[in-house]
């Protein structure tokens, strides 16, 4: 296991949210980051990276729009470039194990953009499941993921002979989340529920991932502290 050291700063002006409203009506936000990692400088790049992201309203008063974009850049000529940044390079949709053939460690840069569009309905403000948790609504929230990452800095990097200088990932699903006012016991909001998505790549036909489909379910559980 290789030790890693990060550093980032963050700042972000945000309009109140009202609690009907999974995002701010309107808001805007950065995020700077630099990962090293000490001992290993000889074989692994520092990387540094951006994220922005930012808020716009829905169709429909407590609906609204997420967008977000995340670029990371190597940072010194060494052969990997230590892919796993503190904000993930890698849509949704692509969890399975073999997922870490379709990223080069080698790449200079790579790239994710996101849109998140949340639909909070069916209001029910269900007590019968207290203390253990109390149920506030249904929230359905499609999204996309495509991100982009460089080959061309790996001498000779070839996929199944294509001879590719960029590979593409592209996730598209939604989440079913049913809202909680807490869970068992911890007063936060909790998510529990389901997503699915669609994963595509290019050069699909040519460069298949053995272990990997092209559709993925899988449950989400979170809780906001």
């Amino acid at each position: 296991m290789i030790a890693t050291m990060d550093l980032s700063v963050r700042g972000y002006v945000m309009r109140n949210k009202a609690p009907s409203q999974v995002y701010p009506r309107i808001g805007l936000g950065a995020e700077a980051g630099f990962r090293a990692r000490p001992g290993h400088s000889k074989a692994y790049n520092n990387t540094a990276y951006l994220y922005l992201y930012g808020y716009l309203p829905g169709i429909m008063q407590d609906q609204g729009l997420k967008l977000s974009a995340v670029l990371g850049q190597k940072l010194g000529n060494n052969p990997y470039s230590a892919p796993d940044m503190p904000v993930s390079f890698i849509p949704r949709g692509f969890v399975n194990s073999n997922v870490k053939s379709l990223t080069n460690p080698c790449s200079p840069s790579r790239m994710k953009l996101s849109i998140d569009y949340a639909i909070p309905f069916l209001n029910m403000d269900w007590s019968g499941l207290c203390p253990a948790a109390y149920v506030k609504n249904l929230e359905i929230t499609p999204f996309l993921d495509w991100s982009l990452q460089k080959l061309k800095d790996y001498k000779d990097y070839h996929i199944n002979g294509t001879g590719l200088e960029k590979e593409a990932l592209v996730s598209a699903g939604a989440d079913l989340t049913v809202c909680l006012g807490n869970f068992l016991w911890l007063p936060y909001d909790s998510r529990i529920g389901i997503r699915y998505a669609y994963n595509s790549w290019n050069e699909i036909e040519r460069f298949s991932v053995k272990g990997l489909s092209h559709h993925y379910i899988g449950g989400i559980f979170s809780v906001s502290l």
